[in-house]
C-alpha cells in the first residue's frame, strides 16, 4: 500500500473522529483540517463536484445525496445508490424501499434491472 499519509491508519482514524466531533454539525471543511494536512494541499485535491454531506445525519444525509443525484440524472439503481452513499446492498434496498413507501420514488422494472425514478415524474418516464 503506497499512499502518503503523514502517520499510520490509527492516527488517520483518530484525526477524522476528532474532526467529526469538533466541527460544527459534523461537517468537515478544509479550514478545519490540521496544519500538517494543509501542507499536503498539492497532493490532496478537494473534489467540489461531489455534494457536501453532513456526516451525522445518516438516513437524512443519504436522502440529500439521492435528491442531488436525481437533479443531475433522473433515475438511480440499487448499485448506483450503494456506490453513492457507501452503504451495503441491504441498507440500499431498505432505504430505496422506504423512499418508495414515502412516495419519493417509483420503482420501475424487476430484479437487477430495477430503476427508481422521481415519483412526481413517473407518468412521464414509464419508458425508462
Amino acid at each position: 500500500m503506497a499512499y502518503s499519509w503523514p502517520g499510520n491508519v490509527r492516527e488517520l482514524k483518530n484525526t477524522v473522529e476528532s474532526l467529526f466531533f469538533l466541527c460544527e454539525g459534523g461537517l468537515i471543511r478544509k479550514s478545519d483540517l490540521p496544519e500538517y494536512l494543509i501542507r499536503f494541499k498539492d497532493e490532496y485535491k478537494v473534489d467540489d463536484s461531489k455534494p457536501n454531506v453532513n456526516l451525522s445525519s445518516g438516513f437524512d444525509g443519504r436522502r440529500e445525496l439521492l435528491l442531488d443525484y436525481f437533479k443531475r440524472n433522473g433515475y438511480i439503481t440499487n448499485k448506483t445508490y450503494c456506490d453513492l452513499t457507501k452503504v451495503n446492498r441491504v441498507t440500499a434496498y431498505r432505504d430505496l424501499s422506504r423512499f418508495v413507501s414515502e412516495g419519493i420514488l417509483t420503482m420501475i422494472g424487476m430484479g437487477r434491472s430495477v430503476k427508481y425514478i422521481n415519483a412526481n415524474k413517473s407518468e412521464m418516464q414509464k419508458d425508462i
